[in-house]
C-alpha cells in the first residue's frame, strides 16, 4: 500500500478540494489504516460511510435520508447478532443484512432507538463481556479475554476498557478479586 502523507492532504485542502471535515474524516481513514491496533471494520465502514456522505453534500447533492425506524423486533435481532459475534470483525455490511435495511436507515434508526451508534454499542458489548470474563476468571490471561471479546490485542482492549470503565482490566481484575 502506498502511503499517503499529511502534505499531500494539505495541497489537496489548499486547492479548495477538501473542506475541513473531509480531511479530517480523510485522515482518520489514513489513520486507522496504518494503525498497529485498529478500531475494527465497523468503525472503518462508519468512517467511510461519512466520507461519502460529506463529499455528496460538497458535490451538492445531499443524500436524502428516508425516514425509518427500527422496529423493536429488528433491533433485538440485530443486537443478538452483535452479541453472538462479539468475538468476530464485525461490518456495517453484515448489520445491514441482519436488518433488511439500508446503511443510513439502520445507522440513523440505530441511534436514534439506543441514543449510540452501531459501533459504539458494540464496542461498549465487548468491553462488558470482557469484564464478565475477567469477573469469573480470575486466573485468565487479559490477552485470552482480548481475543475472546475481539480485540486486536490486550492493549487495544486496554485503551477501550479504561475509557469506558474507567480502569485498566488489570485494576478491575485486582479490585474484583482483592
Amino acid at each position: 500500500a502506498t502511503r499517503v502523507s499529511g502534505s499531500d492532504f494539505r495541497r489537496l485542502h489548499a486547492t479548495g478540494f477538501l473542506d475541513g471535515l473531509v480531511l479530517g474524516l480523510v485522515l482518520a481513514l489514513r489513520d486507522e489504516a496504518f494503525s498497529p491496533s485498529p478500531k475494527g471494520s465497523l468503525f472503518a465502514d462508519h468512517l467511510a460511510f461519512a466520507l461519502v456522505r460529506a463529499l455528496d453534500r460538497r458535490a451538492g447533492s445531499p443524500t436524502r435520508i428516508p425516514r425509518s425506524d427500527l422496529c423493536a423486533k429488528r433491533l433485538d435481532r440485530l443486537i443478538e447478532f452483535m452479541r453472538a459475534n462479539l468475538s468476530e470483525p464485525v461490518t456495517l455490511a453484515q448489520l445491514v443484512e441482519v436488518v433488511g435495511q439500508n446503511e443510513l436507515q439502520m445507522s440513523r434508526a440505530f441511534k436514534v432507538a439506543m441514543g449510540t451508534t452501531p459501533w459504539q454499542y458494540f464496542l461498549a458489548m465487548r468491553i462488558e463481556r470482557a469484564a464478565e470474563l475477567i469477573a469469573s476468571d480470575p486466573d485468565a490471561s487479559l490477552a485470552f479475554v482480548a481475543a475472546e471479546t475481539g480485540f486486536y490485542d490486550q492493549s487495544h482492549m486496554h485503551r477501550h476498557f479504561r475509557k469506558i470503565v474507567g480502569v485498566t482490566p488489570g485494576c478491575y481484575r485486582h479490585t474484583l478479586h482483592a
